[in-house]
């Protein structure tokens, strides 16, 4: 970075820098908000498997101690 000459020349090197710097933060903001969104997808898909696994277990339970009631009988 070169030594500004003028209040002038300071003044349009900061106006710059600091356009660099709000496009970087919309970028990044934009960034965050798609790798949000997929977490969330994925945070789905897990809760729907988790959720199937134990009504299958349940299934599974509820067979064994009839099975276990008929051999009672």
């Amino acid at each position: 970075m070169t030594k500004p000459t003028t209040d002038h020349d300071l003044l349009i090197q900061l106006h710059e820098q600091i356009k660099q710097v709000r496009i970087d933060i919309k970028d990044l903001g934009d960034n965050l908000s798609a790798r949000v969104f997929d977490h969330e997808q994925r945070l789905r898909r897990l809760e729907m498997w988790g959720a199937m696994a134990i009504g299958a277990l349940t299934l599974i339970q509820f067979a064994g101690f009839g099975y276990l009631l008929n051999l009672l009988k």
